[in-house]
C-alpha cells in the first residue's frame, strides 16, 4: 500500500536509567545528561570530564561519568584504548561493576574481540547484584556467542557448536522464566538456526513476536508463519533438502529476519549450496541483506561524523557524501536484483521504493526530524499492517496502521541516544509505528502488577502523593496517574485469572490484551481521529492549532478505548507548557468540571478532599460520558 508521508510525529520513549534523573546526583552530572539529551556531544563530554576532576564526587557518580565517557570514546571517536582505560578505572572504583562490564562487553564485541567480550559478560554475571542484571548478563553472553558464530559463518569457516549449544541452554532458561523476553528470543532463533534445531527455531520465532501459536500471527505474517510451522519442525542436519531449506529462507525473509535467512543459506551443505546459488529468489534475499548491511554502515558513519564535526562546511560535505553514497548503494542494488528488469537510471525514487516495499516490506524515508536538523534515514521493515474503517459519531474513514521492525536506521537522534527516538510517523490515512520502541511497554505493565517489589513501590508512592492531603497539583496528578493505571491493570489481570488463565499463559494473554487495548486507543481511536478531522474539517484542520488537534485526538482515545483509565493515566501526569502538555491540561480541566457538576453520582465521593484527586473513583462508563459530552463531533451529532 502506497502511503504519502506528510507529517513527522516524534514520540520520545524515555528509557533513561534512574540515576540520570535523581535530584541528589552531582549538578555537573545532571547538566551532562541534559546536554546529551539535547544532542550536544561536546558539552556533555566537557561536563562529564569536569566532574571527574572534582574531589567531592560520590563513587556512584564518578563511575557513571566514566562509563558514559567510555561509550563516547568508542562510539563517536573509535578510541578503543581510552574507552577501556576509563572502564578499568570504573571497575577499580567498584560501583555498579556489573554495568561497567556490560559496557566492556559491547566495546569488545563491536571490535570483534569475541573472547574478551565473553569474559566481560561472564564478569558482569559474577558481579551482578540483582536478578535482572544476572539475566541481562546471561543474555549478553549468549548474544556474543551468536555474533562470533555469525562472523565465522560469513567467512565460511566451521563454527563452534559447543558454544552455540551452551548459549541455547542459557537462553531457554531465560525464556522459561520470562517468555516475553523478545531479545533473548531473537538470539535463540539465530542460535537454533545455526544448530539446525528447527523445532526450537519455531518456538523462538513465535516468542519473538509474542504469538501463543501460529494461529495468533498477524494477518501480515500469516503466510510465513504457516510455512515455518510446517517446515521447521521437520528441519535438522539429517533432513535438509533444497525445497525445505528454500521455504525456510524465504519465510524468514518474509517475516523480516533477513540476516538469519542469509545465515541459513550459507550454512547448507555443498549439494544444496549449488541450488541456492542458482535460485534467483534466494540470491535476491542475500543481495538485499548485503545491501542493508552496507546502508547501515554508511548511515552510522555519517551520523558519527555529524556528531563530532564542528565545522559547518565539513558537515555539508559529509551530508552530500552520505546522499551520494546512498544513491550509489541503491543503484547497485537495482543493478543486482532480478526484480528490477530495467537499468537503475530508468527507475524513479518512488518506483524504487515501491518495488522494495512490495518484495521486502521496506519503508525508507530520508528526512530530518523535529528533534534535530541533521538529515537522517528512517528505514525498517513492515511486520504488521491492517486497515480498518474508523467510525466515530457520524463520521467514518479508512485508517491503516503499519508497524515496522528490524530497523536499519531510525534517524540521527535515535542513533545518538539509543534508548529512545522517533516512535512513529503520521502518513496519509494512517500511521507508521516503530515497533522496537514499544516492545517493553507491555512487559513493564505486567511487572508493575505482578512484581511484589515494583508494585509495592508504586502503591507506596500513590499513598504518599494521593492520600497524604497534598495540595500540590503536580504531586496529585502523579499519584492519580499511577492509581488509574494500577487499577486498570489490576482489573485486566483479575479478569483473565477469572477466565482460567494461569502461569505463562496468563502472562502471554495479559500482554496480548494490553497491546490490543493500547493499539485500539492510541492508533485507531486517537490517530484515527486525526484522519477524520482532516477529512471533515479540510482546510480548517490546521487552523485548530496543535493543542486543539491533540485534545480532539485525546477525546477519542479515551471514549473509544477498551480501558479508558489506561489512556487517562498517560495524560493526567503530562501537563506542561508544550502543545501536547496543554492538550493534557484541557483533558484535566474537563474532568474537574464534570466532577464538580456530578459529584453526587460518584461512589464514595468525599467532599473534604480535592475533587480532581478523586478522579479514580469514576467508573469507566462515567469517564466515557464525561469526555463524550464535550466532543464537538458528539455535540454536532445530537443537533
Amino acid at each position: 500500500m502506497k502511503k504519502r508521508i506528510f507529517l513527522l510525529l516524534i514520540i520520545c520513549i524515555a528509557n533513561l536509567t534512574s540515576y540520570a534523573q535523581e535530584s541528589n546526583n552531582h549538578p555537573k552530572l545532571l547538566a551532562a545528561f541534559k546536554a546529551q539529551n539535547s544532542l550536544n556531544l561536546e558539552t556533555s563530554r566537557e561536563l562529564f570530564s569536569a566532574l571527574l576532576k572534582e574531589t567531592n564526587v560520590s563513587k556512584k557518580d564518578r563511575c557513571i561519568a566514566l562509563r558514559k565517557l567510555s561509550l563516547q570514546d568508542w562510539k563517536f571517536y573509535k578510541d578503543y584504548n581510552q574507552a577501556k582505560k576509563r572502564l578499568m578505572e570504573a571497575i577499580q572504583i567498584g560501583d555498579y561493576v556489573s554495568e561497567s562490564y556490560v559496557v566492556l562487553n559491547r566495546i569488545e564485541s563491536e571490535a570483534h574481540n569475541y573472547s574478551n567480550a565473553l569474559v566481560a559478560a561472564e564478569k558482569s554475571l559474577e558481579t551482578a547484584t540483582s536478578a535482572s542484571d544476572s539475566t541481562y548478563a546471561t543474555y549478553l553472553y549468549s548474544k556474543t556467542i551468536l555474533k562470533e558464530a555469525t562472523n565465522v559463518t560469513l567467512q565460511q569457516k566451521p563454527i563452534d557448536t559447543s558454544k552455540l549449544r551452551k548459549a541455547s541452554t542459557l537462553l531457554q532458561k531465560i525464556l522459561a522464566k520470562n517468555p516475553t523476553h523478545v531479545n533473548a528470543a531473537e538470539v535463540l532463533l539465530g542460535v537454533s538456526l545455526l544448530l539446525k534445531d528447527g523445532s526450537l527455531a519455531l518456538k523462538s520465532w513465535l516468542a519473538y513476536y509474542r504469538f501463543v501459536d501460529v494461529n495468533a500471527a498477524y494477518s501480515y505474517l500469516k503466510e510465513p508463519a504457516k510455512l515455518l510451522s510446517l517446515e521447521l519442525p521437520m528441519w535438522n542436519s539429517e533432513t535438509s533438502n533444497f525445497q525445505r531449506t528454500k521455504a525456510i529462507i524465504v519465510s524468514l525473509a518474509n517475516s523480516r529476519f533477513y540476516d538469519f535467512a542469509k545465515l541459513v543459506a550459507l550454512r547448507e551443505n555443498d549439494s544444496i549450496q549449488a541450488k541456492i546459488k542458482a535460485d534467483s529468489e534466494i540470491q535476491d534475499i542475500i543481495h538485499y541483506t548485503n545491501y542493508l548491511k552496507k546502508l547501515k554502515d554508511t548511515t552510522d558513519e555519517y551520523y558519527r561524523l555529524s556528531a563530532i564535526e564542528k565545522n559547518e562546511d565539513e558537515n555539508t560535505k559529509n551530508r552530500e557524501a552520505f546522499i551520494s553514497n546512498f544513491r550509489v548503494t541503491n543503484d547497485n542494488l537495482m543493478n543486482t536484483l532480478s526484480i528490477f528488469k530495467k537499468k537503475s537510471s530508468e527507475y524513479s525514487i518512488r518506483e524504487f521504493r515501491e518495488k522494495l516495499r512490495t518484495h521486502f516490506g521496506t519503508v525508507q524515508i530520508i528526512a530530518s526530524t523535529s528533534s534535530s536538523s541533521t538529515l537522517g534515514m528512517i528505514m525498517g521493515h513492515i511486520v504488521n499492517e491492517r486497515t480498518e474503517t474508523i467510525k466515530q459519531y457520524n463520521h467514518e474513514s479508512d485508517f491503516t496502521f503499519t508497524e515496522i521492525d528490524m530497523m536499519v536506521s531510525n534517524g540521527y537522534p535515535s542513533w545518538f541516544w539509543e534508548d529512545r527516538g522517533a516512535g512513529g510517523f503520521a502518513v496519509e490515512d494512517g500511521f507508521l509505528r516503530v515497533k522496537q520502541l514499544f516492545k517493553s511497554l507491555p512487559i513493564n505493565a505486567w511487572q508493575r502488577i505482578t512484581d511484589p517489589v515494583k508494585r509495592g513501590k508504586i502503591e507506596k508512592e500513590i499513598a504518599e502523593k494521593l492520600f497524604s492531603n497534598s495540595t500540590d497539583e503536580k504531586t496529585i496528578f502523579s499519584g492519580l496517574s499511577q492509581k488509574l493505571e494500577l487499577d486498570a491493570l489490576n482489573d485486566l489481570y483479575n479478569t483473565l485469572k477469572t477466565q482460567g488463565y494461569t502461569g505463562i499463559q496468563l502472562q502471554l494473554k495479559f500482554i496480548e490484551m494490553y497491546e490490543a487495548y493500547r493499539d485500539r486507543a492510541t492508533m485507531f481511536a486517537h490517530e484515527g481521529r486525526h484522519s477524520l478531522d482532516k477529512k471533515v474539517l479540510k482546510d480548517n484542520y490546521r487552523a485548530l492549532g496543535s493543542t486543539v488537534i491533540e485534545y480532539r485526538g485525546r477525546l477519542s482515545q479515551i471514549v473509544f478505548s477498551n480501558e479508558p483509565r489506561l489512556e487517562l493515566a498517560n495524560m493526567i501526569d503530562g501537563v506542561n507548557n508544550s502543545p501536547t502538555g496543554m492538550s493534557n491540561k484541557m483533558i484535566v480541566d474537563v474532568a474537574k468540571e464534570w466532577i464538580l457538576k456530578n459529584h453526587s453520582e460518584i461512589k464514595n465521593y468525599d467532599a473534604t478532599q480535592i475533587p480532581i484527586s478523586q478522579l479514580y473513583k469514576l467508573s469507566n462508563a462515567q469517564i466515557i460520558a464525561c469526555y463524550k459530552a464535550v466532543d464537538p463531533f458528539y455535540i454536532d451529532s445530537k443537533k
